[in-house]
């Protein structure tokens, strides 16, 4: 779990261990507690240049609209250093309200540049002269990439792993995968001393139990 960067299901935990689905799915929901980062990370600075976007997360419904369907996804919040660490968060909506929250505890005041789409909900959280409002349509007419490229990076590999490893996931329990993915991803050139900083992580972390996944 530590080293593969698309995650690991419980069932291929299941089949490697010779453990039941519901145990190798609490084992995992164990360890993947264990690889949190800490309330306290913050990303920015001086120097440094910030990505801010959004995604959908989640798979098709079966009979019904495509409203329907679009509702039945989750947002994801996705702040990312260019070059450096990421933090993806679930949200309730697009709004100020939802996503002013996430950024101000995520995104240190002294960032150098903070660079968004054209969502209007960025002009009313991030201040106008650190701010950089990019035009995807117009971006993508010459060239295949976007000014927001390192989130959008980090998007694809994260929903590349629940097509090819977890299928699908429940939005009670999807913030929990978003904060394993990171702390992965920020670790990503740690990778020799992953596991021992998960296990460590496990000895000196409070239980999680049981009752605290299944509510």
């Amino acid at each position: 779990m530590v080293e593969a960067k698309k995650g690991i299901s419980a069932n291929q935990v299941k089949r490697h261990i010779g453990l039941s689905y519901k145990t190798a799915w609490y084992v995992c929901h164990r360890i993947r507690e264990a690889m949190q980062e800490p309330q306290s990370l913050r990303l920015g600075g001086e120097s440094v240049t910030v990505e801010i976007d959004e995604t959908m997360v989640g798979g098709r419904k079966r009979g019904v609209g495509v409203k329907a369907g679009r509702d039945h996804k989750t947002i994801v919040l996705g702040i990312a250093e260019r070059g450096g660490r990421i933090h993806l968060k679930t949200v309730k909506s697009r709004t100020s309200k939802d996503m002013k929250p996430v950024i101000d505890a995520k995104l240190r005041p002294t960032t150098k540049e903070v660079i968004t789409d054209s969502l209007r909900t960025y002009q009313d959280i991030i201040p106008e002269d650190k701010h950089t409002r990019a035009n995807h349509k117009e971006e993508l007419k010459d060239k295949n990439w976007t000014s927001t490229q390192t989130v959008e990076n980090a998007f694809s590999l994260f929903k590349r792993g629940i097509v090819g490893n977890y299928h699908q996931l429940s939005r009670e329990h999807l913030d929990r995968y978003l904060g394993e993915f990171c702390w992965r991803y920020n670790r990503r050139k740690m990778q020799p001393w992953l596991f021992d900083m998960a296990l460590t992580n496990l000895l000196n972390k409070k239980p999680l139990p049981y009752k605290d996944l299944t509510f």
